[in-house]
Parts: structure tokens; C-alpha cells; sequence
């Protein structure tokens, strides 16, 4: 009798793991290189709402992870050295506002929710490759953003 309760309180965790395993999401991940001597300070787009800053330094790298479904993604960048001109990675394809100082996260892009002081700018088109994990389950993408010094010059792995 025990052998048999001892079995099913292992199917039962056998099964709970699977489904767990299951129902794992999905994960994007978009990886900044900096190829600057600038500190660079990057906003991002996310399905209609905008967030950072976020800092890299000269020459680092910084991997953003997003553990949901995204439709659209992209990102706005400044380039900032002191006494020196700034550098700007801005495109056409989506408008969102950001605060040119301080940290934001406009969830709706609408001018009843830009922050105090923002201003809309166009960010640049990020685009992903899906990559399948090993069993075929669960599709993740990714996405690498090169930053140079003349970003009017193509940016590989962004598109206009």
C-alpha cells in the first residue's frame, strides 16, 4: 500500500515538472555593443511604451532580457563625451517620448502620459531572429545592436 501511494506521489511530481517545463516562456534577448569612446545611454521601445535610461560604458557590451511576448521593439541612443558633439542613433519606424535626463517608463504613448519635460523621438527598428531552444518547444529571439561613431552610417542587426 505504501509502495503504491509512494508511486503516485512520484507520477504526480513527474507530471507537475513536465508541465512546468511546458509552460516555460520565452525569452528575448537583445544584446548593445558599444563601439565608441562615448558613454552611450540607450532607450527602448517595447510594444508601445518606452523605458531607460540605461548606461554603456566605452567599449562594453549590455544584454536586455524580456521574459514576455513582444511584437515591437527598438531602441533610441545618445552618445555623450564631454566638450564633444553628441552622437544620435534615432530612426522613423515608431515615435515614443523619453525624458532627455532623468530615468522614465511611459507605458502608453500617448501626450497625456509623457513626462514632465519629454520630448517624442523616433526610435530605431531592432530586428530579432528566433532561435528554438533544443527540444523545439519554446522560441526565444535575439538581436545584437553594433554602436559606432557615425550612426547614419547602416547599424548591423538595426533597420530603419
Amino acid at each position: 500500500m505504501r509502495k503504491i501511494k509512494k508511486l503516485q506521489i512520484a507520477a504526480i511530481l513527474a507530471a507537475v515538472i513536465l508541465v512546468l517545463a511546458l509552460c516555460a516562456e520565452a525569452v528575448t534577448k537583445i544584446t548593445f555593443v558599444n563601439r565608441t569612446d562615448r558613454d552611450v545611454y540607450v532607450a527602448l521601445y517595447v510594444d508601445n511604451a518606452t523605458r531607460g535610461w540605461y548606461h554603456i560604458a566605452p567599449s562594453a557590451t549590455w544584454v536586455y532580457e524580456l521574459r514576455e511576448n513582444v511584437w515591437n521593439v527598438g531602441y533610441y541612443a545618445e552618445g555623450r563625451a564631454y566638450g564633444r558633439n553628441t552622437l544620435y542613433w534615432e530612426g522613423g519606424l515608431f515615435r515614443g517620448w523619453i525624458h532627455p535626463t532623468e530615468p522614465f517608463n511611459v507605458r502608453r504613448q500617448t501626450r497625456q502620459n509623457r513626462p514632465l519635460g519629454g520630448r517624442q523621438v523616433g526610435f530605431r527598428h531592432i530586428a530579432l531572429i528566433r532561435e528554438r531552444d533544443f527540444d523545439e518547444r519554446i522560441t526565444n529571439f535575439v538581436a545584437t545592436v553594433t554602436l559606432v561613431e557615425n550612426p547614419q552610417v547602416g547599424n548591423p542587426g538595426a533597420t530603419e
